[in-house]
């Protein structure tokens, strides 16, 4: 269970403090060099875009890019609940550092677009839907999600 949870909100995100946290026992020292993708910074060792693989005491919310912010807010922090209160557990940390790694490969890694209901739906598997009030993204959310995105482009073009 963390000691502090620090609520912040922002558009310009630095993690200047990422530098400085200690590994957990038996994790090796880790390169916690920040990604930059442009115009988007990043955090690599990120189990699940969420959890700092070596010190999973660190949970970072709101990393990834191009989402509907607040319903994935929600599901990482239902994720986190489970976690903290033990009715989850984290793989080892090489599987985590794995999971971490792969999550950066390809083009911009932090930005999530329509990869963010896949995304939702992997976390409330993990916490199982029977766990929590929320369960899979609904067929309606998508359908609407999806319609939103068609009228963007066809008034603005992008």
């Amino acid at each position: 269970m963390p000691d502090t949870i620090i609520y912040a909100t922002g558009y310009i995100c630095t993690f200047p403090f990422i530098s400085q946290v200690e590994p957990v026992k038996g994790a090796p020292k880790p390169d916690h060099q920040l990604l930059s993708d442009g115009d988007i910074d990043g955090i690599p060792n990120l189990y699940k875009f969420l959890v700092l693989a070596y010190n999973p005491l660190l949970a970072i919310l709101g990393v990834p890019n191009k989402v509907v912010p607040f319903p994935m807010y929600e599901y990482q922090a239902t994720y986190l609940a489970h976690l903290y209160q033990g009715h989850i557990q984290l793989p080892p940390f090489d599987q985590m550092l794995d999971h971490a790694r792969s999550d950066l490969e390809g083009p911009r890694p932090f930005i999530m677009g329509f990869k963010q209901v896949a995304y939702m739906n992997d976390l409330i598997d993990c916490v199982g839907d029977h766990q929590s009030r929320l369960g899979h993204v609904p067929d309606h959310w998508v359908k609407s999600r999806l319609h939103c995105v068609e009228q963007r482009k066809q008034r603005l073009g992008y």
